[in-house]
């Protein structure tokens, strides 16, 4: 008896790069550059996320991933009171997909919750191998 799984060579595989933006439990500071590093491979990107160790309270956290200078999505929430951007009412919008091997990448907050800041944030980006 003979089995075919099928063409190898069609399946591709997501890959996800994960930033720590800050240490865990120091309080998010609104500001540019949380961290900065260059893309290791081009990449497809299709999703991006973002997580805290500590929730804020009060305001949500709003976090920008830019390539180049020049914003990649609309901005990632982690709403109030949650420790994922993955439950936000709102989800990014990618604009632009297709990250450069080499190419500078930056996160930047902008927003930390008011009441309690949120800490340990994390960004992941989430795609295909260009």
């Amino acid at each position: 008896m003979s089995t075919s799984i099928g063409n190898i060579n069609s399946i591709v595989r997501l890959e996800e790069i994960q930033l720590a933006a800050s240490d865990e439990t120091t309080d998010l500071v609104v500001g540019t550059d949380a961290v900065t590093f260059r893309m290791p491979y081009g990449m497809t990107l299709e999703d991006l996320r973002a997580s805290v160790t500590t929730a804020p309270v009060g305001a949500d956290i709003q976090v920008t991933v830019n390539q180049g200078g020049s914003a990649v999505a609309s901005v990632i929430i982690i709403e109030a009171g949650a420790t994922t951007s993955t439950s936000a009412t709102t989800q990014p919008t990618i604009s632009n997909s297709n990250l450069i091997d080499d190419a500078q990448i930056t996160v930047d907050i902008s927003q930390i919750g008011s009441t309690t800041a949120g800490a340990g944030l994390k960004v992941t980006l989430i795609g295909k191998r260009a």
